[in-house]
């Protein structure tokens, strides 16, 4: 943590995936149920970065992604395209409300500026820290070439072991649809003071 701090290029919206070459697990042309969704205030957009259309995610030593949870509990896929691992830390999804409820009091301040400041993608909390208070971890490599599949209401958090590039999107399927309604019954825990949230 002392020397310089990591450069991290998340969140751009892209593709390596060749649209005429990759006609299976190509995540720019994954068919599912959001692609018939009306997405709120993008109702009169066909594309939601990162839900719809993948975002392109080139990381090196050190950089990391903070405990965070998929809009609306959704399904998310990542494919490390190329490079060094990736380390995954996640938390099973029956126990997203125990994990919630943790943060609370670990970020009192936080959680009371905002109920879903965890969303905000600002909290890094210790794996070990986390199952000391009987919360479960599951940790995960990724090597490149390979698949991540998260499912609805999955807290995860990582970090990239050196250079690498992968890429993401969010998918639903049938079984998601509960998952989404319990996202909307949960406002104690949805963030309120950030424009980029996605709501539908």
């Amino acid at each position: 943590v002392g020397f310089n701090p990591p450069i991290y290029g998340s969140d751009t919206k892209n593709t390596f995936f060749d649209k005429n070459d990759c006609k299976h697990w190509n995540l720019s042309k994954l068919d599912t149920m959001l692609n018939a969704v009306k997405f709120g205030k993008f109702d009169k957009i066909k594309d939601v970065p990162g839900v719809i259309s993948p975002y392109v995610y080139i990381g090196m030593w050190k950089s990391t992604f903070c405990w965070h949870r998929e809009d609306a509990n959704l399904y998310s896929i990542s494919y490390l395209h190329y490079g060094d691992a990736k380390q995954w830390y996640i938390i099973p999804p029956k126990y997203a409300k125990k994990f919630l409820n943790f943060c609370k009091k670990q970020f009192p301040v936080a959680a009371k500026q905002c109920p879903g400041f965890v969303h905000h993608k600002s909290c890094l909390i210790k794996p070990k820290l986390i199952r000391d208070n009987n919360i479960p971890v599951k940790s995960m490599t990724q090597n490149a070439g390979e698949f991540m599949v998260l499912f609805p209401q999955a807290f995860h958090q990582g970090f990239n072991y050196g250079f690498n590039i992968a890429e993401a999107v969010n998918f639903a399927t049938e079984r998601w649809i509960s998952h989404g309604f319990e996202w909307i019954s949960q406002k104690q825990f949805l963030c309120e003071c950030r424009d980029d949230r996605v709501s539908f």
